[in-house]
């Protein structure tokens, strides 16, 4: 019986026939949903950021590069967009 290395985890060859059973399409469409799931937690997460920095002095956004006006805007957007 041959062996398989899945993610560290040693697999024999009757089961790498069962894990290559899922539906190519299944895998793609979960591995983008995974792949937007990150984006719009790491868009939350600056967003978040952009709204405490707006809150600080000018010459802090003025050191990022943004106006207090332009941080508020961005922190405003919902995370999807």
């Amino acid at each position: 019986m041959s062996h398989l290395v899945i993610r560290g985890a040693p697999v024999s060859s009757s089961q790498a026939g069962h894990i290559s059973r899922f539906p190519r399409g299944l895998v793609s469409w979960a591995s983008g949903l995974a792949v937007t799931i990150r984006r719009w937690n790491a868009r939350s997460s600056q967003r978040r950021a952009l709204a405490w920095l707006a809150d600080l002095d000018d010459y802090l956004l003025k050191d990022i590069g943004v106006t207090r006006e332009q941080a508020r805007r961005e922190a405003a957007k919902p995370f999807w967009r």
